[in-house]
């Protein structure tokens, strides 16, 4: 019986958790070349308070080498904007940005600077 009761409990845990985790449903990019600042856009829908739900990494390739990864911590907003300065950036270099979600699932998207 009591494996029962935990296998059960074992069980819905697993099950809520993965209800609850999702990519964020929406990622974009947008570059400025005059200013060199890469901004990135991400709507991830967390229900409110909840502080153990957030995009917890960010990483950006170019050229599918990494350079940047960033851990935020924390989701103030369901809707949130990085910018970062990408110097180094030209028409041409693919860019791509990948977000993950703490508790499972991540989007990405890819982009070619100048198109």
């Amino acid at each position: 019986m009591k494996k029962v009761l935990l296998f059960t409990v074992v069980m819905l845990l697993l099950i809520s958790t993965v209800v609850m985790a999702h990519s964020p449903q929406k990622l974009e990019l947008n570059f400025n070349m005059e200013t060199h600042i890469l901004n990135v856009e991400f709507t991830h829908n967390v229900g409110g308070e909840n502080t153990n739900h957030y995009i917890d990494k960010i990483t950006i390739m170019v050229n599918g080498n990494e350079v940047i990864t960033q851990i935020p911590g924390q989701q103030l907003k369901n809707i949130e904007i990085f910018s970062y300065y990408m110097p180094g950036l030209s028409n041409g270099d693919e860019v791509e940005v990948m977000a993950y979600c703490s508790f499972s699932g991540d989007r990405s998207v890819k982009k070619i600077i100048g198109e």
